[in-house]
């Protein structure tokens, strides 16, 4: 088998990321938990995945020395898959206690979640061309990322001191953003290979 052949599966992995993101989003915006029922499904059988593909990465690397660069990468998708499961338990958090958010939450919610599955997909195209262009592109994108959700946190900071947001949605958006910036720095490390 070749690393091609691999590589296909962390595009396949990196799709089921954007399908899994596009559910959360649909769930944050319809306060339903239903949608996150699809992730839930899907992340079952993710997990079993990542030891599997490592171990075939490895043994292609002592075959094709420069296949070693992908050795990390299914780990790195596994702690990509981490960071949507807590997304996915945030708002179902969410949906279940009918917690609310400002107009302005949910509008940065709804721009973050349209950069991050951009960000995933242009992942993928890094994966199947790894153009240095590309390259940039995605560790432009996750910088970018990262600093957005820092500095929704600082603008949720000033509507939580202004009584705009209660502290229990705040717990919420906050580990929202905290895994949004954990994606965004896995995102970078699987592109930085």
């Amino acid at each position: 088998m070749s690393i091609a052949k691999h590589i296909s599966d962390v595009d396949e992995m990196l799709s089921g990321t954007v399908y899994c993101l596009d559910n959360i989003y649909k769930g944050f915006k319809q306060a339903d938990t239903e949608p996150l029922k699809k992730v839930t499904c899907f992340l079952g059988g993710f997990q079993e995945r990542v030891p599997e593909l490592t171990e075939n990465i490895i043994s292609e690397a002592k075959k094709d020395p420069s296949a070693s660069r992908y050795v990390l990468v299914p780990a790195l998708i596994g702690h990509l898959q981490e960071d949507v499961r807590e997304m996915t338990a945030s708002i179902n958090r969410m949906a279940e206690e009918k917690l609310l958010f400002s107009d302005k939450a949910i509008t940065e919610m709804e721009y973050l979640f349209e950069r991050m599955a951009d960000m995933i997909v242009s992942l993928k195209e890094l994966a199947s061309n790894e153009r240095d262009l590309t390259k940039n592109h995605v560790i432009n994108a996750s910088h970018a990322v990262y600093k957005l959700a820092d500095d929704y946190a600082l603008s949720h900071e000033e509507r939580l001191i202004g009584g705009v947001c209660t502290p229990d949605s705040s717990a919420v958006y906050v580990k929202i953003l905290d895994s949004v910036k954990s994606m965004s720095m896995h995102v970078r490390e699987i592109a930085e290979r």
